[in-house]
């Protein structure tokens, strides 16, 4: 009996990526993704894998772009997950879900309206004579547990491969969703809180760059990916005013540019940005080419075809300590 060709869902990903460019209408947008995902859903293999490898593809095509912004034809607003950092991600990445519910809903007054209505039990709410009165919910039998741990799950915004993490660690450790959540939100906890009082001795301002970035020992530490996005801002701007020859070759210090170079979450550098706005700023000031005419600065100066921020700006060379 011959062997079936083993699936090519990376393929699959960058003809999407291909189909996607220039089309900002969501109706041709949703068709195109459904197309691929009914392609996945005839080979009869389980979604997870095959949707978590052409998300990477798509978001390597389209990259989430921060909520700073315009948003951009083709995107949408959304600040589910990673640390609800409200971003701007690209249509097709709505669609590409194991949950095709959504792929009914469409348009951003629908999307909104869709995490609204997300199933709310136990909650009483106020009628008009000012008295209380439990709210009713749909019959029993249309409610299941899977139902619910889905609709959690959603809300969580887990991308896809986390996702799949989730479900084979529940499987193994055969608990319920809730019991598997508060373990695993101890045993981060207690990381945690033993290396802060770790960093009683330690003050990581005195720990030098290469350290926190390749030693273990610090990976977990609190105040470590903080403290790595500050240094990535002064080798931003050290780049630009002491390395960079020609306008063309700085950077705009941006939530995405510092989360690509420091490896941080998009939430972590959303909160040490406030921190450092005004410094951000008057760095940004001294260089007339990062703005458009109306002031606002250039949404894609930072796409330079061909180099690799990690390449161009080596943080053990331009800031090797605190």
């Amino acid at each position: 009996m011959a062997t079936q060709p083993k699936n090519d869902w990376p393929k699959l990903g960058e003809k999407l990526a291909r189909k996607l460019d220039g089309i900002a209408d969501e109706a041709q947008i949703k068709k195109l993704v459904i197309d691929a995902v009914n392609q996945i859903i005839d080979a009869g293999v389980t979604l997870k894998r095959p949707l978590g490898i052409i998300r990477k593809q798509i978001e390597a095509k389209f990259p989430k772009l921060p909520a700073t912004q315009v948003k951009p034809d083709g995107y949408y607003f959304t600040n589910t997950g990673q640390g609800r950092v409200e971003r701007f991600e690209h249509l097709a990445l709505w669609y590409l879900t194991e949950n095709t519910e959504r792929w009914s809903v469409t348009g951003d007054d629908a999307r909104r309206e869709y995490w609204q209505g997300l199933p709310k039990f136990g909650i009483q709410q106020s009628t008009q004579s000012g008295k209380t009165e439990t709210s009713k919910t749909s019959p029993l039998p249309t409610l299941t547990t899977q139902m619910l741990e889905t609709a959690v799950v959603d809300a969580l915004g887990l991308d896809e491969e986390t996702k799949e993490i989730l479900g084979l660690a529940r499987t193994h450790s055969g608990l319920d969703l809730a019991e598997f959540i508060q373990k695993a939100v101890k045993t981060y906890a207690n990381t945690i809180t033993g290396k802060i009082r770790r960093l009683e001795e330690d003050s990581l301002e005195n720990i030098s760059t290469e350290e926190l970035l390749n030693n273990p020992k610090y990976s977990t530490y609190p105040g470590r990916a903080e403290e790595m996005v500050r240094r990535a801002i002064n080798a931003i701007k050290i780049y630009n005013s002491e390395v960079a020859t020609e306008p063309k070759q700085r950077w705009i210090i941006t939530q995405s540019l510092l989360s690509e170079l420091t490896g941080s979450r998009g939430s972590v550098v959303q909160s040490a940005m406030k921190k450092y706005r005004d410094d951000i700023n008057s760095h940004h000031q001294k260089y007339p080419d990062f703005f458009n005419e109306d002031g606002t600065l250039k949404q894609y100066f930072n796409r330079k075809r061909g180099i690799d921020i990690r390449d161009e700006i080596d943080l053990v060379q331009l800031v090797p300590n605190g």
